[in-house]
């Protein structure tokens, strides 16, 4: 169970919005070019998305990250390193690649981070346990776009289509250039199905 999220087996994470639209979430920023580029799309189809950064890459693109949360997205920690062994890092340490990772953010952005997605979407009592004592509130997805696993721009489109709803969390990653290139064509889709597109809405 720990690798699904949805199912709030340790961890209660939110994996649809609260209000009637579909939110866009980017994982593994920023990216020293990608993410511009998803900024600049997002600008011009008017739409705030949620972008879950890594500690390390804001403290490689601190300029990328402040345009980020300067032009109104949301953003949330990914853990500081995104480790392949997150799912089995002690407390202490899973304390620290939080910690760090919203020191980062702050210092970048000047916003204190609420959200956080765990990499991979793992969950297990002790990330559930750090997670809560650092006040933070978990978000997952209902929609994966697969833009890790294809670089057919159709495959991820299609596949992000099939599975929306009117409230749809989708997971993308703006460290990927097909991303990028699938923005596009995504946004006008869920459009076309007559969805809105906004913040993610928390309640409380």
């Amino acid at each position: 169970m720990s690798m699904f999220i949805r199912q709030n087996f340790y961890l209660k994470s939110i994996s649809q919005n609260e209000i009637g639209k579909v939110v866009l979430t980017f994982d593994d920023g920023p990216h020293p070019d990608h993410t511009l580029k998803i900024l600049d799309i997002l600008d011009a189809y008017q739409i705030k998305a949620v972008f879950f950064m890594i500690g390390k890459n804001v403290e490689e693109n601190p300029g990328i990250a402040k345009e980020v949360a300067s032009r109104g997205h949301q953003v949330g920690i990914h853990s500081h390193s995104h480790s392949l062994n997150f799912g089995v890092l002690g407390s202490k340490k899973l304390k620290e690649e939080l910690v760090v990772c919203a020191n980062m953010i702050e210092t970048a952005t000047g916003i204190i981070p609420h959200l956080f997605r765990p990499p991979f979407g793992v969950t297990n009592p002790t990330i559930a346990r750090q997670v809560n004592l650092q006040k933070l509130v978990s978000v997952g997805w209902s929609v994966r776009s697969f833009d890790t696993t294809t670089h057919s721009i159709e495959k991820i489109v299609k596949g992000v289509r099939k599975q929306m709803a009117e409230n749809s969390i989708i997971l993308l990653h703006d460290r990927l250039d097909q991303t990028v290139r699938a923005l596009p064509h995504i946004i006008d889709s869920i459009r076309g199905k007559g969805f809105d597109i906004g913040e993610l809405s928390i309640s409380g």
